[in-house]
């Protein structure tokens, strides 16, 4: 783990290089200056950009970026528009997070053995951890195995991040996921019911925002089942329709105007 971050330096890149051909795998920083790296060396810091020889084309380093508690890029973390977006491969919480402080009271802001930090120099070994179970899970994953592993289990946060989508690698870690948990789909959200407009009560119009797995992310969603309760939100529950991926609305038309309903529309994989 590498909580270190500097101007753009080759000489990182050799060891990181001699590490991968070990076996092992180096997880560094993204950096806390809001700078979009790109293809061009000027824009690079190390040790996240020393990628192996060829840094745009080589990913022998996972760089990791910070989010917030929900899921937005920190203000500060760099972040990668490069054209292989291999210098930001990921991101993990990295904003605000309580842990272990250096207690020396003679000196100004060192008076609790416990403090709250912020900083991707903090995201990095969240991500050095859950690196470590997936080797002691199987001791025969190299480097290459554990960062396609990390890739793949990331929830796509893209939706929480307008401006930025793409650019934080393949999304925020997912621990569970990472290591085989079976784990739902991410749900969908907003989900709002209105009167059709003009049909003077005849049916009922259901919008939501797609699920974060709905084209990317971890668990791909396969179809949304629409279900709807009369009275009350205890009553019994009846699936309405199965719909496709990428759908966001249903029109319910076996309504009768004046009565309570209830809708959920939930994501399956």
């Amino acid at each position: 783990n590498l909580s270190i971050g500097a101007g753009y330096e080759a000489s990182f890149t050799g060891p990181i290089v001699e590490l991968w051909n070990q076996g092992g795998i180096t997880v560094s920083a993204a950096g806390n200056d809001n700078q979009q790296f790109t293809d061009s060396q000027s824009t690079w810091s190390s040790p996240a950009c020393n990628n192996g020889n060829s840094p745009l084309t080589d990913n022998m380093n996972i760089g990791v970026g910070s989010v917030d508690s929900q899921d937005r890029k920190a203000s500060w973390s760099n972040y990668d528009a490069s054209t292989n977006r291999n210098f930001v491969d990921l991101v993990a919480p990295g904003v605000n997070l309580r842990g272990a402080g250096v207690y020396y009271p003679s000196v100004s802001g060192f008076t609790s053995y416990f403090t709250n930090n912020s900083g991707t120099s903090f995201s990095a070994p969240l991500v050095s951890g859950l690196a470590a179970l997936l080797k002691a899970q199987d001791p025969t994953r190299t480097g290459a195995d554990i960062l396609r592993i990390l890739r793949a289990s990331c929830d796509n946060i893209d939706s929480a991040n307008a401006g930025y989508a793409g650019k934080l690698g393949a999304g925020r870690i997912n621990a569970a996921r990472a290591m085989g948990a079976a784990l739902p789909p991410g749900a969908p959200t907003n989900l709002a019911a209105a009167d059709t407009s003009g049909d003077q009560g005849g049916s009922i119009t259901l919008t939501w925002a797609k699920s974060a797995d709905d084209g990317s992310g971890g668990n791909t969603v396969t179809s949304y089942i629409v279900s709807r309760a009369q009275g009350s939100a205890t009553s019994a529950w009846t699936d309405l329709a199965t719909l496709a991926k990428g759908s966001i609305e249903y029109v319910d038309n076996t309504t009768t105007d004046g009565l309570d309903y209830y809708y959920r529309v939930a994501a399956s994989d």
